[in-house]
């Protein structure tokens, strides 16, 4: 603590300057007192109100003269501190990166950078990072929450994935706000459901005939799911779900869910 005190120059500043008004407090009482009980000369006594007078100049000049120049020092480095956090900026701001590695590189920042208004909006980033962290968190829990409740149904519709679409589409959307990417780029375009390999064969063929021959049967419990799997973007897979309405005239609902829960 004592040694953070002074090495800040406007403390140490501060300190000095209030040294300097107590001696000349000090000194002017003593100099009333000394004239009061006459225990100088009038000659001596101005000659050595002199000497105070110029050892007083003398100091405070050079002292001055120090801290300004310590001033100047300090400045110099923090403008040069600054530059430096200037060329790391991009990496955590304007980069594309997973939000768990900017969220790395924020909490770094709010460490080292000098305490300010700088440091503070750090902190705050930082904190509003997190706070995106635990909204996917969230949200890949309800997803995979909807893939189990999927297994266990009796029935199954294409339109039963539309939860655990909405789930990626919302968490995709904190991707963009935040400027980050998932670590898992592996998604499904879901375009039919059935009880069994043999009746899937109709949706599969449809699939590859009219959308992509990647396409695929996955199973699921007791389910046997069609869908095509796209290893690019979340972007990617919503071109491929709108080509699937497109292409059956309006007459097919695709949706667009993780592989994740899914793919085993």
């Amino acid at each position: 603590m004592t040694l953070s005190i002074f090495s800040n120059t406007g403390t140490i500043s501060f300190i000095m300057y209030g040294l300097f008004i107590a001696l000349t407090v000090y000194g002017f009482f003593i100099s009333i007192k000394i004239i009061k009980d006459e225990k100088i000369e009038k000659e001596r006594f101005d000659r050595i109100v002199e000497l105070f007078k110029y050892s007083i100049v003398t100091v405070s000049i050079a002292t001055v003269t120090l801290i300004v120049t310590d001033l100047f020092k300090e400045r110099e480095y923090d403008k040069n501190e600054m530059k430096a956090f200037d060329s790391y900026i991009p990496h955590i701001i304007d980069s594309v990166t997973t939000l768990e590695r900017k969220i790395t590189f924020s909490t770094f920042f709010s460490k080292v950078t000098p305490k300010g208004d700088l440091r503070e909006g750090w902190q705050s980033f930082t904190e509003y990072l997190e706070e995106q962290k635990k909204l996917i968190d969230e949200k890949k829990k309800k997803d995979i929450d909807e893939a189990i409740k999927i297994e266990k149904k009796d029935t199954l519709k294409v339109q039963d994935f539309a939860e655990m679409a909405f789930q990626v589409k919302a968490a995709q959307q904190i991707y963009t706000n935040t400027n980050t990417v998932s670590e898992n780029n592996s998604f499904l375009v879901v375009v039919g459901t059935d009880g069994s390999q043999k009746t899937a064969q109709p949706e599969l063929k449809w699939a590859r005939d009219n959308i992509s021959g990647s396409a695929e049967v996955f199973k699921k419990g007791k389910w046997f799911i069609t869908a095509i799997p796209i290893n690019t973007s979340y972007e990617d897979a919503k071109k491929v779900a709108e080509k699937v309405k497109l292409n059956s005239n309006g007459k097919r609902q695709a949706y667009v869910i993780s592989s994740n829960n899914i793919v085993k």
